[in-house]
């Protein structure tokens, strides 16, 4: 910008001089500061402004993509992993109590697909197990004898305790306390069956809202439906049973002596299940 004149008489005599040296400023300023804005994106080359460009748009889209991941495709991805997950039972092993409670002890194991960076959490949540049957008190039988009548009735429901998983073979070891719908539906839809006619079991397993972390990301609202085909292992000696499984809200109950204790290895899928085998008993017991 040129050097500002000094000016004697800022205001001479009819003011003429005044506005014309003025606005010959105005003039002179104002050109250098128009030129230098034009100037400073046209004398950048073109892939300069191809970059800058890019970078805008990629931190626009950026923007738009996070939530989508963060809200629509991790979820997504976690009930496919889940959906995905194979899970089996090789040792399930259940006494009755007195009261409408079970005490079973499960080795689970779950095979788990990828993709899977690290390990996840399996928070705790509500385990709805299904069986079939068909018929109604007495004359109520397990699914192997139903056909197309087998329609599915409740057993129960426990609290599946939280677990840390990784993509591969997951094998847990876990003690629960089994509420019971029936204690009907535990002796003629699984217990007879297997024990008792060397038949086999249906298993199902539900969960209406599952919950997993992952890379610090926890998805809730997952659910699973996975069914499983029971045989019978071995029936084993009496045993107290802890009395967190048969009296949960009694701590000092005397500990209920349960006559049997039951045995079953159940596998992954919807089987046949007319014909059963014998199996070698894996049970160790675990408190719940």
């Amino acid at each position: 910008m040129a050097p500002q004149q000094q000016y004697t008489n800022p205001i001479p005599d009819g003011g003429q001089g005044a506005a014309h040296e003025q606005s010959n400023m105005a003039a002179d300023a104002s050109e250098p500061m128009l030129h230098h804005d034009g100037g400073c994106w046209s004398k950048k080359s073109k892939r300069c402004k191809h970059c800058i460009t890019c970078t805008v748009c990629s931190t626009v889209i950026s923007a738009i993509l996070w939530p989508i991941g963060l809200f629509v495709v991790a979820p997504a991805l976690s009930q496919h992993i889940l959906d995905q997950t194979e899970i089996t039972l090789p040792n399930m092993t259940q006494g009755g109590c007195e009261t409408l409670h079970a005490y079973v002890i499960n080795t689970a194991v779950m095979k788990i697909p990828g993709p899977m960076i690290g390990s996840s959490t399996l928070h705790a949540y509500t385990q709805e197990v299904y069986t079939t049957v068909c018929g109604e008190g007495d004359n109520q039988q397990g699914g192997w004898a139903c056909g197309e009548n087998a329609t599915e009735a409740l057993v129960g429901t426990y609290v599946m305790p939280e677990q840390s998983v990784n993509q591969g073979t997951n094998t847990k070891e876990f003690a629960v306390r089994l509420d019971l719908n029936s204690s009907d539906i535990v002796l003629n839809a699984i217990i007879l069956p297997t024990f008792a006619y060397n038949r086999k079991a249906r298993l199902i397993l539900k969960a209406k809202d599952v919950s997993v972390t992952s890379m610090g990301l926890k998805m809730s609202g997952l659910h699973m439906h996975k069914e499983l085909t029971c045989s019978r292992v071995a029936t084993l000696p009496a045993y107290n049973l802890p009395n967190s499984a048969c009296y949960p809200d009694d701590p000092t109950h005397k500990p209920y002596n349960t006559p049997a204790m039951y045995e079953l290895s159940c596998v992954a899928g919807h089987q046949s299940l007319n014909t059963s085998v014998t199996l070698k008993s894996q049970t160790t017991m675990l408190s719940v």
